[in-house]
C-alpha cells in the first residue's frame, strides 16, 4: 500500500518543488474549510426550514459540499506528506552546508595563520632577493654580451655555410659541365627489340633532305659518319659534301633561308613554308644531338665570304646543311694570362644579373598597384614561360656546354 501511494504521489504535478507543494497544500486545505463551512451553513438552513421537501434538498446540497470537502482533504494529504519530506531534506542540506562552512572557516583560519608565517618568510626572502638582484643585474649584462657575441658568431658561421654551399653547387655544376664539354661525339646505334631505336626522335621527319659537310680531320669525319648513319636509319635523304676547312668548330645545323622577293606571291609563299619547315626540323635535330651532349647549335647557311645563302639552287627549300667542324675548343679553367679579363667579364656578368633582378622587382611593384592578384599571377606564369623559352633558344644557339668560367666556351 505505501508503495502504491508513493507511485500515485509521484504523478501529482509540482511534486519536486517545495514552494509548489506548499502552495497546493494550502489551496486544498482552504478549499476543504470553505466546503465544510458551506456544509454547516446548509445544515442550519435545513434545520430551520418548515418545508420538508426544501429541508431534504438543503440536506442533499450540504452532503455534496461535505463530499467535496472530504475529497479536498484527501487530495491535500500527499502534499502535506511531501511538504514534510522536502522540508526535512532542505533542513538536512542546510545543516550539512553549515558544517562545511564551519570546517571551511576553521581551515581558513589555519591557512591565515600559515599565510602570516609565509608572509614573514617572504619578507625575509625579499630582502635576500633584493641583495641578490644587484648581483644578477651584473651577471645578466655579462650574459647579454655573451649572447650577442654568440649571435654574431652564428651569423658568421651561417654566412660561411652559405658560401660553402654555393661553392659546392658551383663545383658540382662545373664538374657536370666538364663532363658535358668533354663528351665524345658519337651516336650509339641501339634498339630495344623491334619497338624502339635510337633514331626514333628523327623518324617523324623521314624524307627530309640534308646536306652533310665536315672538315678533313679524323674525329670530325667520325662524327659526320655517326650523323650520316643515324639520319639514314631515320629515313632521311642525306648527301655529303667534299671535306673542307671552311667550317667553324662544333656542329652547326643551318636551315633553309627564303630568298628576298615579292610577298604574297605563290613562289614567295612556297619559300616561306620551306623555311618554316626547315627551321622546325633543325630545332629537332639540335635537340637530338644535344641529348647526347654534342656541342651542336643552330646556325645560318653562309658562303666562303660569310654572306648569307638565300639561293634555292644552293640550298633547296625545306632542306638544311649540317656542318661538322673540329671538336670545340672549350676553356674550362681560366689561364693565368687571362685572369684580368676573366675577372672583368665575371664582374660585368654579376652587375648585369643584379640590374636585371632590380628591374624585375621594380616592374613587379608597379604591376602590384595596377593589376588584380589574378592578373599578376597570369603575368608571372607568362614571364616564367618566356624565361624557359629564352633558355631553350640560348641553348639551341650556343650548345649545352656552359662552364662557369666567363672565358668559355669559345668558338672561333
Amino acid at each position: 500500500m505505501p508503495a502504491t501511494s508513493m507511485h500515485f504521489a509521484t504523478m501529482i504535478p509540482n511534486w519536486n518543488s517545495l514552494e509548489s507543494v506548499r502552495h497546493a497544500h494550502s489551496d486544498l486545505e482552504a478549499a476543504a474549510l470553505v466546503f465544510f463551512a458551506l456544509l454547516v451553513f446548509f445544515d442550519v438552513l435545513a434545520h430551520f426550514s418548515e418545508d420538508k421537501n426544501r429541508e431534504r434538498l438543503l440536506e442533499k446540497v450540504g452532503l455534496c459540499f461535505f463530499a467535496i470537502a472530504v475529497f479536498a482533504e484527501i487530495a491535500a494529504y500527499p502534499y502535506g506528506q511531501r511538504n514534510d519530506t522536502l522540508s526535512e531534506q532542505i533542513i538536512g542540506s542546510l545543516d550539512t552546508k553549515a558544517k562545511d562552512a564551519f570546517t571551511n572557516a576553521s581551515n581558513a583560519s589555519t591557512k591565515a595563520g600559515d599565510a602570516a608565517n609565509t608572509a614573514d618568510r617572504a619578507n625575509r626572502a625579499a630582502d635576500h632577493a633584493e641583495t641578490a638582484s644587484g648581483n644578477a643585474v651584473g651577471k645578466s649584462s655579462t650574459a647579454l654580451r655573451e649572447v650577442s657575441d654568440l649571435n654574431r658568431e652564428l651569423v658568421n658561421e651561417q654566412s660561411q655555410l652559405e658560401a660553402v654551399e654555393k661553392k659546392r653547387t658551383e663545383l658540382e655544376t662545373s664538374l657536370i659541365s666538364m663532363e658535358i664539354c668533354s663528351a665524345p661525339r658519337v651516336l650509339p646505334n641501339w634498339s630495344l627489340g623491334n619497338k624502339e631505336t635510337s633514331a626514333d626522335p628523327l623518324k617523324p621527319f623521314a624524307g627530309q633532305q640534308a646536306i652533310l659537310g665536315y672538315v678533313n680531320e679524323a674525329e670530325a669525319k667520325r662524327a659526320a659518319s655517326n650523323i650520316f648513319g643515324t639520319l639514314k636509319n631515320a629515313g632521311w635523304n642525306v648527301s655529303v659534301l667534299p671535306p673542307t676547312d671552311a667550317i667553324k668548330d662544333g656542329v652547326e645545323i643551318q636551315p633553309f633561308v627564303a630568298p628576298l622577293g615579292q610577298p604574297m606571291t605563290q613562289e614567295w609563299e612556297s619559300f616561306r613554308q620551306g623555311a618554316l619547315h626547315s627551321e622546325a626540323v633543325a630545332d629537332a635535330l639540335v635537340d637530338f644531338l644535344q641529348s647526347y651532349n654534342w656541342q651542336a647549335k643552330r646556325g645560318w647557311p653562309t658562303d666562303e665570304r660569310g654572306q648569307l645563302i638565300r639561293d634555292p639552287k644552293v640550298l633547296p627549300p625545306g632542306a638544311m646543311r649540317i656542318m661538322v667542324g673540329l671538336y670545340p675548343a672549350v676553356m674550362l679553367v681560366v689561364p693565368p694570362g687571362a685572369k684580368d679579363i676573366a675577372a672583368a667579364l665575371a664582374q660585368f656578368k654579376e652587375q648585369s644579373e643584379q640590374q636585371r633582378q632590380k628591374m624585375e622587382k621594380e616592374n613587379d611593384e608597379k604591376l602590384s598597384k595596377q593589376l588584380t592578384p589574378e592578373q599578376i599571377e597570369q603575368h608571372r606564369a607568362f614571364r616564367e614561360q618566356m624565361k624557359k623559352e629564352e633558355e631553350l633558344w640560348q641553348k639551341r644557339y650556343s650548345g649545352p656546354c656552359q662552364p662557369l668560367t666567363p672565358m668559355g666556351p669559345y668558338f672561333p
